[in-house]
């Protein structure tokens, strides 16, 4: 439906007071109240899977508390890859194996994504963040992650990800 263009974008969308919300929107709203149990379940038993499966494969660390796998809602998993070329060639093979990763949040520290909202960040400015930016994929955790999604996309990571090779000096 929202691809379509029947909901419009409740962030892009500019009005200069209060509104009511689209009635698309109540419905998803609504179906996401009542499921919303077995989606936290869901979620927390991807994001489990993913500390399993990748805690210990080089190149990949994996941005979240092991402790609070249990309790934390998990919208998505951060991994952070070695590099930014072994990021994009990770995306690259995830597009030839039609398995959608491509969701990166943040691709610089201060980003509006495809809204592109102007910024008054100065580059340089937030040396740690901008690497973190440039290293980092959330792996999802939707409804639509089934086991063998989830096994698909495991395989693929731990096919292209490797520690970085350190130059002999």
């Amino acid at each position: 439906v929202k691809f379509l263009g029947f909901l419009p974008s409740p962030i892009a969308t500019v009005v200069p007071y209060p509104t009511t919300m689209a009635a698309g929107y109540a419905v998803l709203i609504n179906w996401q109240r009542q499921h919303l149990r077995h989606q936290l379940a869901h979620r927390r038993q991807v994001a489990q899977r993913y500390w399993q499966e990748l805690q210990k494969h080089p190149g990949i660390t994996l941005l979240l508390d092991p402790q609070r796998l249990p309790d934390n809602v998990h919208l998505r998993v951060a991994v952070q890859l070695a590099s930014p070329a072994q990021l994009l060639s990770l995306l690259r093979q995830a597009k030839k194996a039609e398995i959608h990763l491509s969701d990166r949040w943040y691709r610089a520290v201060v980003d509006s994504g495809s809204l592109g909202y102007p910024s008054l960040y100065q580059p340089g400015t937030c040396p740690n963040a901008e690497r973190l930016a440039a290293t980092v994929l959330n792996l999802p955790t939707h409804h639509l992650i089934t086991p063998a999604e989830l096994d698909r996309i495991v395989a693929l990571i731990k096919a292209n990800t490797y520690p970085e090779r350190q130059d002999e000096s």
